[in-house]
């Protein structure tokens, strides 16, 4: 899980992390826009997915809450469906150290506009 293609797709990534971090700077104060943290969706999904769909005007349905297998992961290659808490951190089993402080040095600033906290 080492060849080209996985890394290409970890780092593309990491460009759609910084494309998504500009936007979210950009609309962050439009009454039509909310900014929905995985980690919340994987932790809380029920009052993640309730409060997302009051913002939208949205009947809440509690089959949202037993989504079908996803997409492959950008980090792991691997699918999955439901809510795992787990996966929020599932990248740090599958980077190596220096992809790890690589990609922190990179997303730094777009860290900080999700509210995250980078490791110096």
């Amino acid at each position: 899980s080492r060849g080209l293609i996985p890394v290409a797709y970890r780092y593309f990534a990491v460009f759609q992390y910084i494309v998504a971090s500009r936007a979210h700077a950009k609309y962050r104060n439009m009454k039509n826009y909310r900014l929905y943290q995985y980690e919340d969706l994987l932790n809380s999904p029920e009052d993640t997915i309730k409060d997302l769909c009051d913002f939208c005007r949205l009947t809440y349905d509690p089959a949202m809450l037993n989504p079908k297998e996803g997409q492959a992961s950008s980090v792991s290659g691997e699918k999955s469906s439901g809510f795992d808490p787990g996966r929020a951190s599932n990248w740090k089993k599958k980077l190596s150290p220096w992809e790890t402080k690589l990609i922190g040095l990179i997303t730094k600033r777009s860290m900080r506009r999700f509210s995250y906290t980078p490791k110096d």
